[in-house]
């Protein structure tokens, strides 16, 4: 199943003009802080954080400005945006939640969304209640023009990932090595944590199923490492961009967070630019 708004979709549930956004952040960790500090940067927003560990939360919300909820209803029900940034599982059971509010949900840990049984219920649902579900670009680019070229048909999307060792937990890598080579399906369920840039990917083109996905560990790399490959009618792709790790999390690329905060700005924004 294709997702269509994966990025860039207007929402129809925006606030009034003049009052500031209301955005919950669900998840306290390295990649949430990371987005909680860039939103409280934003004058047009009011952030509250919540995470299943009060005290991680408490501590982000100090340094953000932001409040910090203790029961997770509550703050649902008070939201104009949701955004995760937590797990797959968290994901999971936020959903159905938000969306069943006809809230619009940011979803950062999008290889979730390999299960088609969930897309699907997710996507209904949101149909049915007016939400609506983004999946930011993370930390790859390039998705405007495979969802553009996918108007004429693709033929193949490739995926090469390649990040320092540490990036996945290794340590006794001395040339690069390729961890996994097959389709996107199957590498988001063994590296949840590394390719959610597979999960989008995926989504925004030809599906879970043909889009091939390399992971390598590369000690030569000081950066994480992605290129995308692609044909179609429209001709040929090819996109490389390297990040530098996370300042917090060396298995997340810096521009994982940047992505969702770049796409709060485009919700945001009057004027939109891109695909």
């Amino acid at each position: 199943m294709r997702a269509d708004a994966t990025e860039g979709s207007e929402d129809p549930d925006a606030p009034a003009p003049g009052r500031a956004w209301r955005i919950l952040l669900v998840g306290a960790g390295a990649l949430g802080s990371s987005i909680a500090l860039g939103l409280a940067a934003m004058p047009a927003v009011k952030l509250a954080v919540f995470d299943v560990d009060l005290r991680r939360s408490r501590e982000l919300a100090q340094r953000a400005g932001a409040a910090a909820p203790d029961v997770l209803d509550n703050a649902l029900q008070e939201a104009d945006l949701v955004i995760e940034a937590a797990s797959q599982e968290a994901l999971r059971q936020l959903a159905p939640r938000v969306l069943g509010r006809g809230r619009p949900l940011i979803a950062l840990s999008s290889g979730a969304l390999v299960d088609d049984a969930f897309l699907a219920d997710v996507a209904r649902l949101a149909s049915e209640r007016g939400g609506r579900l983004y999946v930011p670009s993370g930390a790859i680019g390039a998705l405007d023009a495979i969802r553009a070229a996918m108007e004429a048909g693709l033929d193949e999307v490739t995926l090469v990932t390649a990040k320092p060792p540490a990036g996945f937990g290794l340590s006794d890598v001395r040339e690069p090595r390729v961890l996994y080579d097959g389709p996107a399906r199957e590498a988001v369920k063994l590296y949840p944590k590394n390719v959610n840039v597979a999960a989008a990917l995926s989504l925004a083109g030809i599906g879970f199923d043909r889009t091939r996905v390399r992971i390598v560990a590369d000690p030569a790399l000081t950066a994480n490492t992605h290129t995308i490959e692609a044909r179609g009618a429209f001709g040929a792709l090819t996109f490389r961009v390297e990040n530098r790790p996370s300042p917090d999390n060396p298995a997340s690329s810096h521009l994982a967070s940047l992505a969702a905060l770049a796409l709060v700005r485009r919700l945001l924004a009057p004027v939109t630019v891109g695909t």
